[in-house]
């Protein structure tokens, strides 16, 4: 297949129609039929110069680069900025056998191993923001029979399936990194094994020891300060909290109900954290949508797991993350 080809059949993979059509008709291009009809219409309009293979690349990326994703923050120490220059990068690019990505992305689908598959500079007002993508396969086992074969015996068979995983590890001038990492299918599995795979695939460029985990316990805290003010805004779902006496205390209202719009629980969570000694574990948030188009809908957040650690919990564009990432920050100043 071509280049185009192969960009087409990754974006198939994880767009809805709705998704396509939206960027077929921001192209000019005819944006009607089913899902396969409509990528064949891609594959004219491409050729037909309505769009271009950057388009398409640039589509690519914001479809596979934010959302359904774990997140882990740090500063590097001082806050310094870790931001390698051009040709350090391309030297280290080169050494990892990944030399040529930083002007022809990879078009990787289910690599045999975790590879380097796009590294770039993207501007902000700040100075260069070095973004490096890692893509693997997770390969996931799904029981599909039991067979009894006596009184005492049975057998069990189970399915393979394969995954395409992306991760993304993005460093910022003013010292802060982001390694974003794919949810696991069924979320209850822990990160650390892929968190230590991907720092160890950047040894050389980035050096974990020089970075500091983002502790988002401000972040909690606050949102809960803040809760009444954030009414349209961010709806709470959910609130794990602890002290320092090893009580713990776990309340969820559901998606359509916030938790702070009954009293009895109001006055619960207020009496409980009273006395300073208690903390809020864990979150369950959705950024609500707004008119002015972020959030483009309504987005889940998990505030919970590691101390540097928030998950969003579907894919939602660059604008959205964008405006999450940068309110956990605010809140966690």
């Amino acid at each position: 297949m071509s280049r185009p080809d192969d960009l087409l059949t990754l974006i198939a993979g994880m767009a809805t129609a709705e998704q396509f059509r939206s960027f077929l008709k921001a192209h000019n291009a005819p944006s009607s039929g089913t899902k396969e009809e409509l990528f064949e219409r891609g594959s004219a309009a491409l050729l037909a110069g309505r769009f271009s293979e950057d388009d398409l690349l640039a589509l690519l990326r914001d479809m596979e680069e934010f959302g359904h994703q774990h997140v882990f923050l740090y500063w590097r120490a001082g806050r310094a900025s870790a931001v390698p220059t051009p040709d350090v990068l391309e030297e280290w690019l080169v050494r990892n056998a990944a030399g040529t990505v930083l002007r022809r992305p990879r078009l990787l689908d289910l690599p045999e191993r975790p590879t380097i598959v796009d590294a770039r500079y993207e501007s902000s007002d700040a100075g260069n923001v070095l973004v490096v993508k890692v893509v693997e396969t997770r390969v996931y086992e799904h029981l599909v029979e039991t067979e009894e074969i006596s009184r005492d015996r049975y057998k069990r068979t189970y399915e393979r399936e394969a995954a395409r995983a992306v991760n993304v590890i993005r460093v910022r001038p003013d010292g802060l990194a982001e390694v974003r990492l794919y949810s696991h299918k069924g979320g209850s599995q822990r990160y650390d094994d892929t968190l230590d795979t991907v720092w160890g695939m950047l040894a050389g460029l980035l050096d974990r020891a020089q970075f500091n985990r983002a502790v988002l316990s401000n972040a909690k805290r606050r949102l809960y300060e803040e809760r009444q003010l954030l009414d349209g805004v961010i709806h709470f779902a959910g609130d794990d909290l602890g002290n320092a006496g090893g009580i713990s205390c776990e309340l969820a209202s559901g998606r359509h109900t916030n938790l702070f719009s009954d009293p009895d629980t109001e006055r619960s969570i207020a009496a409980f954290t009273a006395g300073g000694n208690a903390f809020h574990q864990s979150l369950n948030l959705y950024w609500l949508a707004q008119k002015s188009g972020t959030p483009a809908k309504d987005t889940h957040v998990l505030l919970r797991g590691e101390p540097n650690e928030f998950s969003v919990s579907q894919r939602c564009g660059a604008a959205t993350y964008e405006h999450i990432l940068n309110d956990v920050l605010r809140y966690n100043s």
